[in-house]
Parts: structure tokens; sequence; C-alpha cells
């Protein structure tokens, strides 16, 4: 699935529909946070330590295995398609300080 057709078929509530979460761990509707502990995936293994070293005083050394090669992912955005995604996802774009990065 590209990143058009993606975007495309995005439901109105702002869910993408292949992964059904609310924004940001958010309550439904785009609320307040309800988790206590959010982690980037582009940051998975720093995230994931700070949580484990606060509740259990453990660190997990994570190992990348089927890695896969692809180009980078702004190449799969056309700009009108990067500043669509940034304001259905607005809420987690200024929450976690994301922007949209050419390589």
């Amino acid at each position: 699935m590209t990143a058009q057709v993606l975007v495309e078929n995005w439901q109105g509530d702002g869910r993408i529909p292949t992964c059904g979460r609310e924004p940001g761990g958010r309550a439904p509707g785009g609320g307040n946070l309800i988790v206590d502990f959010v982690g980037l995936f582009e940051r998975l293994e720093n995230d994931l330590n700070a949580a484990l070293a606060d509740r259990i005083g453990r660190r997990l050394d994570l190992k990348r295995v089927n890695a896969s090669k692809h180009a980078h992912y702004s190449t799969y955005y056309s700009s009108e398609l990067a500043e669509e995604v940034g304001r259905r996802c607005r809420q987690d774009v200024e929450a976690f300080g994301y922007r949209f990065e050419r390589p």
C-alpha cells in the first residue's frame, strides 16, 4: 500500500485504517493521554530502556533483525501528501515534536 493510497482511504475520525489506534495514546476523540508512557519507534531502545529502568530497574539490548532496506520515508510523500498527513496527525506532531524531513 502506498502512502498516497493509505491517506486517500484514511477514516474521517483520524485513525489509520490498518492499525485502528487512537492518535498518540489518547482517549477516544483525541482527548487526554490515557497512558503514563509513550515511546517512539524511531528511538525504541532508548525509550523502552528508560521506561524499564524507572519501573523495574532493568535494561534491554535490542538487536536489529530482518531489517529492510528502503528509501528515506520522505521520498514516498509529495508536498501535498506530507501537508495532509501533518494536518490529520496534528496532535501527534505537536505532542512529539515531529517534522517532515527531506533527505
